[in-house]
C-alpha cells in the first residue's frame, strides 16, 4: 500500500510573539477556532530544556488542515517551550532542527491533541550527540589541512549533511551532534575522503580534544583519448566521480584528480564512456566510438517535403519502445530532412508526427553507412460516432484513443508507455454528443471515455484503411454515496479508537479520480461524501517499520445513500463464522484431507497449517460493509471468523492456499448465504478427506510452479487444483472419495495425464512423472465493432479441464498463445467480466501449432 494522503502546498505565514518566556506562533485560521498548545523540548538524557532550536509545525483535523510549512522558526527560550495555535482537537506534527541533535535520530513527531486535554501541552524529547574537537592532517606530510569538510556518520556510507563543520587554517574543527559509535566523515577536494572511527574511553563525556584524522593526498590521473582511427580527440570532457573535471588538449592528453571510483568521457558526436575502479590506470588510452548516424527525409503522399515535423528514435528492438533514447525533436527544414546520432547500431524504432497527418512509425537499420530513411506521411482517416450521456451528467467527457500494443514488461503500465502516448489521440464529446478523431492511423485501438459524472468506459476496436464508424455509445451515470462510521486500532496495535487516522475509499482499480480521502476525529469517527457507487475498499494505512500496510473493509455504496462502516469497533462487531469439517472430523481424516498426514511434503503447503480465504460478494442491493478477506489459518475449532459482516445476502466463495498469494484458482466451495441481523449460526462446509500427492518434472524453471488438476471421472464432483513446489512436489487436497484423472500442465514443458487414481479418505501418491511436450494454439482476435476489452481466454480441453489465460495490462488484447496442450479438441472463448465475446474450437495434434482467428461480437459492457 502506498501512502495515499497528499496535502496541498501553500506557504505558511507565521506570527511570532513572546509570552511568559515562550515563543507563540499563530498558524493561519479563524481566531475563535484555534487554541494554544504548549510544546516543550527537552534533552532526553538529562530532562533539561533545550534552549535554542528551530521548528516547523502543521495540524490536521477533519475539515481543517494548515498549509504545508516551508520555513523554519527559530526559538531561543530558557524554558525550551513555544506555543502553537491549533484546533481544539487535532493531530499536531512538529519537526525540529537542533545543532546538538545526535546524527541520524528522529527529529519529528506527531501528537494527538484532544478537546479534553488540560493543560494543552506536549513534550518532545531530543537525543543529544557528542561535541567533538579534532584536527585534520595531510597523511603524507603531517601538515594541517584547511577547508576540509567534517560531517557526522549516521550509518556506514551514509552521512548527516545537515550537520557539518569546516576546518580552519590550522586544520582544527569543532563538530556537534556526533554519534560516537559511528564517527565522522572527512573530505576535501584535493584528498580522498576518509571515515574516522572514534576510540572513546568514556562515552558518557560530551567533548574530546585528541582526534587526528590523516587524509591521503590525491594524485593527478593522466591519460589520452583517441578516436577509433587512433587520432587524438581534442575538447573531450572528463568528469570525475568526486566533481573534478578536465578537458583534453589538442594531442588528446588530459590530467584530472579523482578519488579512483570512475571517470566519464563525453564529446559531441561520440558515445559517452565510463571507466571504473581498477580499470583506471595512469597513462591509459581511452577510445571513444563515433555515434551511429540516422538520417532521413519526410514527405507527403505526392512526394513534396514536409517542412515542419517532430520525430522520436529508440534503438530498443521492441515493437513497442517505452524508453526513448531521443525524446521528441522538432525539425524545420525546407527539404524535410533530419539527422541524429545513436549510441547503438542495429534496428531502431522511429516515430514521426506532423500537423494534418497521421502519426507514422517504422523501423530503420542504423549502422555506419546506413541508407537515409524515407518517411511518407498520410493524412489518415476519421473515426467518429455519437455518445449518449445519462440524464444529470455535467462536465466534459473526454475521449482518448490509445493504440493497442504489447509493452516491454509487466512493470510498465500499458496506458502510460511512451509508445502508446506517441500514437494516442484525444477529443472531447460535443454538446450534441458527437465524438470525432481526425488523422487516425489505421491500427488497433482502445477508446477510453471518462468524465466527472459518468462511469468510465473502455472499448476495443480496429480502425481499417477506409475509416471507422463508432456507432452509438451509451454511458452510465457515475453514482456517488456517503460513508460514515468509526475506526479502531487492531488489538496488536493497542486497540482503542484511532484518533485522526488517515483514511481512503477507493475503487478496485486504484484510479485517482475514484479515490476519496478523509480523516477521522479524536474519537475515531469519520465520514466522506462523493464516494463512487459500487464495491469500494475503505482503508486506514499504518507503518510496520518501512512497510505500509492497511486495515481495509469492503463497502457497498449506493447512489444517494449512506453506508455505515465500523472498522474493528468492538461495540459494533457482527462476526460471521465459517466452519469446516474435513471428512468425518477426526484427526486422521483431517491429516489426509489437508495433506498434513501425507508422506510427501509440499513446500509452504503441507508444511504449514491449512490456509483459506473466504470471499463475500453482496447479492443484496443495499448499503453493506464487511472485513476485506485475507488468507487465514483455521482456528482451534477449524473455523475462519470474519469479525464484522453487515446483515444481507451474499455469495460466499472458499479459496484454497496453493503455496503463494499469486495463485487464485483453488476454489473449494461456493454458495449463497443469508446473514441475519440477530444471532448467527456458523456457515458450515464439508470437505473431502482424500488427497493425491506426487512429483512432476517440467521446464528447468520450476519457479513457474506447475499447475496440477484432479478431475473426477464421469463429472462426479468438482475438480480440485494445486501447484507443485519448486522441487515439483504437489498435493491436491480435500478430495471426495472416487476415481480421478490427474492432469499436470506447464506452458513451457507440456502436459501429463495419470488415469484411474482411486481415492478414499486417504492420501494417494502417484509417484514421479515427467511432462510430455504438447501442442500450441495461436490465436488472433479481430474487433470489427467497438467491444468491451477482453480480460481472459478460457480453454476447455479433453477431459473437461479448464485452463485460463488472463490478459495483463501490458497486453495488446488481440493475440494469445496457449502452450503445452494435450491432444484433442479444445473449446476457446474470449471473455470480459464473464461475458463471452468470441468463441471457436481447435484440434491439437501432437506438438503442432494450430492457428485460430476469432472476431468479437458487439458487447460494450456496463
Amino acid at each position: 500500500m502506498k501512502n495515499l494522503l497528499r496535502g496541498t502546498k501553500r506557504r505558511l505565514a507565521m506570527v511570532i510573539r513572546l509570552l511568559l518566556l515562550a515563543v507563540v506562533v499563530g498558524l493561519p485560521g479563524a481566531a475563535d477556532e484555534l487554541l494554544p498548545v504548549t510544546v516543550e523540548v527537552v534533552d532526553e538524557g538529562t530532562g533539561k530544556p533545550v534552549a535554542a532550536f528551530s521548528y516547523r509545525a502543521r495540524y490536521r483535523a477533519p475539515g481543517q488542515v494548515s498549509p504545508e510549512v516551508e520555513t523554519w522558526t527559530k526559538v531561543e527560550s530558557a524554558s525550551g517551550s513555544f506555543i502553537v495555535q491549533a484546533p481544539r482537537a487535532c493531530r499536531l506534527s512538529v519537526e525540529f532542527r537542533w545543532i546538538d541533535a545526535k546524527a541520524g535520530t528522529e527529529l519529528r513527531d506527531e501528537f494527538i491533541i484532544r478537546s479534553s486535554d488540560d493543560p494543552r501541552r506536549v513534550v518532545m524529547k531530543l537525543k543529544r550527540g557528542a561535541t567533538v574537537h579534532g584536527t585534520v592532517l595531510d597523511a603524507g606530510t603531517g601538515k594541517a589541512v584547511a577547508g576540509a569538510t567534517v560531517v557526522p556518520v549516521v550509518v556506514s556510507l551514509k552521512r548527516d549533511e545537515a550537520q557539518q563543520a569546516t576546518t580552519d587554517k590550522d586544520g582544527h574543527y569543532e563538530l556537534r551532534g556526533v554519534d560516537l559509535e559511528q564517527g565522522v566523515w572527512v573530505s576535501h577536494p584535493d584528498y580522498a575522503p576518509h571515515e574516522s572511527k572514534l576510540d572513546v574511553d568514556k562515552p558518557e563525556e560530551s567533548r574530546f580534544d585528541r582526534f587526528l584524522t590523516p587524509l591521503p593526498a590525491n594524485t593527478n590521473l593522466q591519460g589520452t583519448v583517441r578516436d577509433p582511427d587512433g587520432n587524438p580527440l581534442e575538447d573531450v570532457t572528463i568528469q570525475g566521480s568526486d566533481g573534478h573535471s578536465a578537458q583534453t588538449a589538442r594531442d588528446g592528453t588530459y590530467a584530472v584528480r579523482d578519488a579512483g571510483r570512475h571517470l566519464t568521457y563525453k564529446k559531441e558526436g561520440y558515445i559517452e564512456k565510463e571507466v571504473h575502479g581498477d580499470a583506471l590506470k595512469a597513462g591509459q588510452v581511452v577510445v571513444l566510438e563515433r555515434r551511429y548516424p540516422l538520417a532521413g527525409q519526410v514527405s507527403r503522399p505526392d512526394g513534396r517535403p514536409v517542412e515542419s515535423f517532430s520525430f522520436e528514435v529508440s534503438p530498443n528492438p521492441s515493437a513497442n519502445p517505452w524508453n526513448w533514447t531521443h525524446m521528441p525533436i522538432t525539425v524545420k527544414d525546407r527539404q524535410g530532412r533530419f539527422s541524429i546520432g545513436n549510441d547503438r547500431s542495429g534496428r531502431a524504432w522511429v516515430g514521426v508526427r506532423a500537423e494534418g497527418f497521421a502519426a507514422w512509425e517504422g523501423w530503420a537499420d542504423v549502422a555506419g553507412e546506413s541508407k537515409p530513411l524515407i518517411v511518407r506521411l498520410d493524412p489518415g482517416v476519421a473515426a467518429s460516432g455519437k455518445v449518449v450521456l445519462p440524464v444529470g451528467a455535467r462536465g466534459e467527457v473526454q475521449g482518448t484513443l490509445v493504440p493497442r500494443r504489447i509493452t516491454l514488461s509487466e512493470w510498465e503500465s500499458g496506458s502510460g508507455s511512451s509508445a502508446k502516448e506517441f500514437g494516442t489521440l484525444t477529443s472531447t464529446v460535443g454538446v450534441d454528443g458527437g465524438l470525432r478523431f481526425d488523422h487516425v492511423r489505421p491500427d488497433r485501438y482502445i477508446l477510453k471515455l471518462a468524465g466527472p459524472d459518468v462511469t468510465t468506459k473502455e472499448l476495443a476496436f480496429d480502425v481499417p484503411a477506409e475509416g471507422f464508424d463508432l456507432g452509438t455509445i451509451r454511458l452510465a451515470i457515475a453514482g456517488r454515496g456517503r460513508i460514515e462510521g468509526c475506526v479502531f486500532r487492531s488489538a496488536e496495535h493497542g486497540g482503542g479508537a484511532w484518533a485522526f487516522a488517515n483514511g481512503y475509499a477507493r475503487g478496485p482499480d486504484f484510479r485517482k479520480d475514484d479515490m476519496v480521502e478523509f480523516l477521522s476525529d479524536e474519537d475515531g469517527r469519520f465520514s466522506a461524501d462523493g464516494v463512487p457507487e459500487g464495491l469500494v475498499k475503505v482503508g486506514f494505512p499504518y507503518h510496520v517499520f518501512d512497510v505500509i500496510n492497511a486495515d481495509e473493509w469492503v463497502v457497498q455504496v449506493l447512489a444517494g445513500q449512506t453506508t455505515q462502516v465500523h472498522l474493528l469497533d468492538p461495540s459494533e462487531s457482527r462476526p460471521l463464522a465459517i466452519e469446516f469439517r474435513i471428512g468425518d472430523g477426526s484427526k486422521e481424516q483431517y491429516g489426509s484431507g489437508t495433506g498434513l498426514g501425507a508422506r510427501r511434503g509440499v513446500e509452504n503447503v503441507t508444511t504449514r497449517e491449512p490456509m483459506l480465504r473466504v470471499e463475500l460478494t453482496p447479492r443484496s442491493q443495499k448499503p453493506l460493509s464487511f472485513v476485506d478477506p485475507d488468507w487465514e489459518e483455521l482456528d482451534a475449532q477449524r473455523r475462519i471468523v470474519h469479525s464484522d459482516v453487515t446483515p444481507g445476502e451474499y455469495r460466499l466463495r472458499v479459496i484454497d492456499w496453493l503455496g503463494s498469494s499469486d495463485f487464485e484458482e483453488g476454489l473449494l466451495a461456493e454458495q449463497d448465504i443469508a446473514v441475519p441481523t440477530g444471532e448467527r449460526m456458523p456457515v458450515r462446509f464439508s470437505l473431502g478427506a482424500g488427497c493425491i500427492t506426487g512429483r512432476v518434472l517440467g521446464s528447468d524453471d520450476l519457479l513457474d510452479r506447475i499447475e496440477v488438476i484432479a478431475q473426477p471421472r464421469a463429472g462426479k464432483g468438482p475438480a480440485r487444483r494445486a501447484r507443485a513446489d519448486t522441487d515439483g512436489n504437489f498435493c491436491v487436497r480435500y478430495l471426495d472419495p472416487g476415481d480421478y484423472t490427474v492432469f499436470a500442465h506447464d506452458p513451457k514443458a507440456g502436459w501429463l495425464r495419470v488415469e484411474n487414481v482411486a481415492v478414499a479418505s486417504n492420501a494417494v501418491d502417484v509417484g514421479g512423472h515427467r511432462l510430455a511436450p504438447g501442442g500450441t494454439i495461436l490465436g488472433s482476435i479481430a474487433f470489427p465493432r467497438p467491444c468491451a476489452v477482453p480480460d481472459e481466454v478460457v480453454a476447455i480441453g479433453p477431459g473437461g479441464v479448464v485452463l485460463r489465460l488472463p490478459f495483463e495490462v501490458f497486453s495488446s488484447f488481440d493475440r494469445f498463445e496457449l502452450d503445452g496442450l494435450w491432444p484433442g479438441v479444445w473449446a476457446i472463448t474470449v471473455r470480459s467480466l464473464g461475458d463471452v465475446l468470441a468463441t471457436t474450437t481447435a484440434e491439437v495434434v501432437g506438438t503442432e501449432k494450430v492457428r485460430v482467428d476469432l472476431a468479437t461480437s458487439i458487447k460494450q459492457g456496463p
